[in-house]
């Protein structure tokens, strides 16, 4: 847990080893969630294809949903980050958050193993689960376009950066 709390800027504010920050946690949680969703997903909708559940899969974790589940938490106020997150209100960043969620469930899983992360991702995200509708779940306009695309024009958009600011990561 402690671990898991530990943002990169504090990390590396306090010369800490490259394995004592969360963003290794961010990456074991992002898949452990990715499981047990899958699973909670094709038990609830047993007639979905492996596409639908894909889609339904993304439309439930992702950014704004687990920063929610996080302030929920009060995990923002947890978190061991750098003067410059502090100073930026990096307490409150969707993208923070999210990934403190992340490396959250991974504690739970390397400290009390599968069982007892499913119970807990099951808590935090049976309201989401049960809200949803099939329509509910297809939310992510950028998809929408592209089958739109592909479908009326035969391509797909071309995006292109107008602007990028903001630290690399």
């Amino acid at each position: 847990l402690d671990q898991a709390l530990i943002h990169t800027s504090f990390a590396n504010e306090n010369r800490f080893e490259v394995s004592q920050d969360n963003e290794r946690f961010e990456l074991l949680g992002d898949a452990v969630l990715d499981v047990i969703i899958t699973h909670l997903l094709m038990d609830k909708f047993p007639q979905y294809r492996e596409g639908d559940l894909s889609k339904a899969r993304a439309a439930v974790v992702n950014e704004t949903r687990l920063s929610s589940i996080a302030r929920d938490l009060g995990l923002g106020d947890y978190l061991l980050l750098g003067k410059g997150e502090e100073l930026t209100k990096g307490r409150d960043k969707d993208s923070i958050l999210a990934a403190a969620y992340e490396a959250l469930v991974a504690s739970i899983y390397l400290d009390k193993g599968f069982k007892s992360a499913f119970k807990v991702i099951e808590k935090h995200f049976s309201g989401i689960l049960a809200e949803e509708s099939e329509e509910g779940f297809y939310k992510d306009f950028k998809s929408q376009l592209q089958e739109y695309s592909q479908g009326s024009f035969k391509a797909t958009p071309r995006y292109v950066l107008t602007d990028q600011s903001g630290p690399d990561h």
